[in-house]
């Protein structure tokens, strides 16, 4: 029964946050164990959908598939945050690696970076950033990266985690 569960989580679990403004919306995905980002901009769906993960150097598999969602955090709206944030702790399930992939939408851009919490089967790990190759150790914090820009409206930045 447990498995049936974790394959179902896997095939599609979505989860919403909403800029303070709640002119922006990024919904989060697992489609079938991979993350993906939607947006909706002013009630308009953005016609990208933004692939999230870590693509590692040398290490199978990469942290890009086969997760289902152990726990989602959202923090609580406040009126001193310029952003919403929203937390998704996934596990791999082959691998049994964790990774936090977090989320922040303020009304003019998204954002997103990935934690990396102490794993005994991955003390270090390199990752391909753009045309980089850098190595982190665990537990690790990656930059905020941003994945799109609302100032003008539904112009979106590539992302370099691609």
């Amino acid at each position: 029964m447990l498995c049936v569960l974790l394959w179902c989580a896997s095939v599609v679990y979505g989860q919403t946050v909403q800029s303070p403004n709640g002119k922006c919306q990024v919904h989060f995905n697992l489609q079938r164990g991979k993350p993906v980002a939607t947006l909706e901009v002013d009630g308009a769906s953005v016609p990208q959908s933004f692939p999230l993960g870590l693509q590692l150097v040398g290490e199978s598999p990469s942290l890009q598939q086969d997760f289902v969602v152990k726990s989602v955090q959202m923090d609580a709206p406040s009126s001193s945050a310029p952003y919403n944030e929203m937390a998704v702790e996934l596990l791999q399930r082959t691998t049994a690696r964790e990774m936090v992939l977090r989320m922040r939408v303020s009304n003019d851009s998204v954002c997103v970076c990935y934690e990396i919490p102490q794993q005994n089967t991955m003390p270090t790990f390199k990752v391909r950033i753009a045309e980089r190759i850098i190595e982190l150790q665990s537990p690790a914090l990656t930059p905020w990266e941003k994945l799109y820009e609302t100032r003008d409206l539904k112009q979106e930045r590539p992302s370099f985690w691609k």
